[in-house]
């Protein structure tokens, strides 16, 4: 049943590469592709679960050896393998609204003890300063700055595969920020401090690190495909104007619609 399955994945890949669309992702727009460019890795295709927010959903697809280069660092050296997007930098004392729908398929292996992360907030010339892990399974939120001083989970693996998952971060950047972190409408994490060191820059997808855990731990001979969508990728300056990307009456659940009402 699983080969079944990632067959239906892949058979979309190929058949739409691309689709040769752009969609509407706020003040994100236009992104890049981050040290990844094979056709296989990143697709806009139209929903295949029937349930997401828009009509048209981005695929994200890291299959063994996917790592590449660019000046200065080698995915392939530094053993990691990614498919991420990356947004323009933000600046250093801004603060925005920050939202995406995730779907993890039924058959998406898990590589613990390897580090997947699902999206990440960057820094220019420094560490990410705070990181969506998948570790074994769901999302911890890890506030990062090249080693990992707070941690949460947000959501487990069971209530999140095989269904869709709605992300919104508020970020004020800075050395006395806020970073507050919603699942599905809920605040599930607020972490008042240095939010930020250096110009912060969104980026989302697949990016694993230190294969060779999983390789060592496992006994197998190459880390297994993982697939992951995304939907209503989003950067705005208020809460409401996440909500632009939606199409209509595929509003996210109750807790969304509850959670909206409460403003600053």
């Amino acid at each position: 049943m699983q080969k079944i399955v990632l067959a239906f994945w892949l058979l979309i890949a190929m058949s739409l590469p691309s689709c040769g669309q752009e969609l509407d992702k706020g003040v994100f727009s236009p992104m890049s592709r981050s040290l990844n460019s094979t056709p296989h890795g990143y697709a806009i295709i139209p929903d295949p679960t029937g349930s997401a927010p828009t009509s048209m959903v981005e695929r994200f697809e890291v299959r063994p050896g996917d790592c590449s280069e660019t000046p200065g660092w080698s995915d392939c050296e530094n053993d990691r393998e990614r498919s991420e997007l990356s947004a323009k930098k933000d600046r250093l004392g801004s603060s925005w609204w920050y939202g995406w729908s995730i779907f993890i398929p039924a058959d998406y292996p898990i590589v613990y003890p390897t580090k997947t992360a699902l999206g990440q907030f960057h820094q220019v010339g420094a560490q990410p300063a705070f990181m969506f892990q998948n570790h074994s399974g769901g999302l911890t939120i890890d506030r990062n700055f090249g080693r990992s001083t707070n941690t949460h989970q947000l959501i487990t693996h069971e209530e999140m595969v095989g269904r869709w998952t709605t992300i919104e971060v508020y970020a004020e950047w800075g050395a006395e920020g806020t970073f507050r972190v919603y699942v599905n409408g809920d605040l599930e994490w607020v972490f008042i401090g240095t939010t930020a060191e250096a110009d912060p820059y969104f980026k989302y997808g697949i990016y694993r690190s230190f294969l060779s855990r999983y390789l060592n731990h496992s006994g197998e001979a190459e880390v297994p495909t993982q697939v992951v969508l995304y939907s209503n990728v989003r950067q705005a300056r208020s809460r409401v104007d996440l909500q632009s990307g939606y199409d209509d009456e595929s509003l996210p659940e109750s807790g969304y619609v509850r959670a909206k009402l409460w403003w600053e």
